[in-house]
C-alpha cells in the first residue's frame, strides 16, 4: 500500500528535558493543494498514525470527499506522532520526550495552517495528561475528535450539556464519534 509519506525536519525544538533537538517528522497529506487551499491540520491519536483519510483511514468516516472535512475544499495534513514507527524518521531522543513536546515540534511545523485537529486518543492519556490536552484543546485546536469518554473525561462532563456549554465557552469545535 503506497502512503505517499512525506519528512520534513523541524529544527532547534527546546524539549521539557532542556535539551534543543530537530525533529524528523513523517505526515500524509490529503485533498487539495497546501498552497492554494486553506489547510487543515489532523494530529492523530498517540497509537494511531497518518492515515486519516481515504479506504483505510482512521478518520474515513469524517475526512473525505463531500465529509465534515471535505478534501474536495480544504488540504488536510497529518503528522505522525514521533516514536509511532509509521515512518522512516529517526528521533535519537524519544525516551526524553513528554507530550508537550511533541505539542511543541507541532505548532513549529504547522504555522500558518488555517485549521488545526486532532484526536484525543484515549481515556487514559487523557487523563494523565489532562492539564497538556486541555491547553491544546483550548489554545492551539479548532476542531477536536473525541469518543464519549475522553471528551468527558476530558472537561469533566456529566451530560451532553456540559460538553455543549464546554465548546460554546471556548469557541471550539469538538466532535464527538460513539461507537465503531
Amino acid at each position: 500500500m503506497d502512503l505517499n509519506l512525506k519528512y520534513i525536519e523541524v529544527k532547534n525544538v527546546q524539549i521539557y528535558s532542556g535539551r534543543e533537538v530537530d525533529f524528523h517528522l513523517s505526515y500524509q497529506n490529503f485533498g487539495q493543494d497546501i498552497n492554494q487551499f486553506p489547510v487543515v491540520v489532523v494530529n492523530h491519536s498517540l497509537t494511531g498514525n497518518s492515515n486519516v483519510s481515504g479506504q483505510n483511514g482512521w478518520w474515513k468516516d469524517l475526512i473525505g470527499k463531500n465529509k465534515l472535512i471535505d478534501t474536495d475544499r480544504f488540504a488536510v495534513l497529518a503528522f505522525n506522532i514521533p516514536g509511532n514507527c509509521f515512518g522512516k524518521e529517526k528521533n535519537e531522543f524519544l525516551d526524553d520526550l513528554i507530550l508537550g513536546d511533541v505539542a511543541k515540534a507541532f505548532n513549529k511545523a504547522i504555522k500558518g495552517a488555517n485549521k488545526v485537529a486532532m484526536s484525543l486518543s484515549d481515556k487514559f492519556c487523557v487523563d494523565r495528561h489532562k492539564p497538556h490536552f486541555l491547553k491544546l484543546v483550548k489554545n492551539n485546536l479548532d476542531i477536536t475528535f473525541a469518543n464519549e469518554e475522553e471528551i468527558m473525561s476530558l472537561v469533566d462532563a456529566k451530560s451532553l450539556q456540559e460538553e455543549i456549554t464546554f465548546a460554546k465557552e471556548i469557541k471550539k469545535k469538538l466532535i464527538k464519534k460513539k461507537g465503531e
